[in-house]
């Protein structure tokens, strides 16, 4: 489960708390879970909250938190994408 990747998929989405992904080293990070049979990774580590986050609170509780305090809902405002 990364989050966005410092790519033209991603280009002009933000995030005020998780930083873009360095493309080779998620990639190498991805081989090495896969290699070690890890059932799942999340990148950057900040982003195993917003997973144990989802899975503890109440749905209204996480969705107050995820848009009003940390802004992820906001991640793509200005996504572009490639085009």
């Amino acid at each position: 489960m990364p989050f966005f990747i410092n790519t033209g998929m991603f280009d002009g989405a933000k995030s005020k708390i998780l930083p873009m992904l360095d493309p080779e080293k998620t990639s190498e990070s991805i081989i090495r879970a896969i290699e070690k049979e890890r059932k799942m990774l999340a990148m950057p580590l900040p982003y195993w909250f917003i997973r144990f986050s989802q899975g503890i609170l109440p749905l209204s509780v996480f969705d107050w938190v995820m848009r009003d305090v940390l802004g992820i809902y906001d991640t793509m405002k200005e996504f572009k994408g490639r085009g």
